[in-house]
């Protein structure tokens, strides 16, 4: 159903969820949300944000909240990121 507002008819909005599941990739590749891919890595959500900042996890972000290509998140989990200090 549309809406009016001040005169003028507006198409109705979309919900965030939908979008996110329309963008998804389809097959075995999902886009994961920081809390799933630090569950999976078996760390905190916020290292999994550092990780994000540092470049070394590649993330979107869609309305506020990053989202994580779920073989993004293995590749990620293979690799063994840490770097040693010298």
């Amino acid at each position: 159903m549309d809406e009016q507002v001040d005169g003028k008819r507006r198409e109705p909005r979309t919900s965030a969820s939908r979008t996110l599941r329309a963008a998804d990739p389809p097959g075995d590749a999902r886009a994961v949300s920081t809390g799933e891919a630090a569950a999976a890595l078996g760390v905190t959500e916020r290292t999994v944000r550092r990780a994000i900042a540092r470049g070394e996890l590649a993330a979107v972000r869609r309305g506020g909240a990053y989202r994580i290509d779920s073989q993004e998140v293995a590749r990620y989990a293979t690799q063994g990121s840490r770097t040693s200090v010298a």
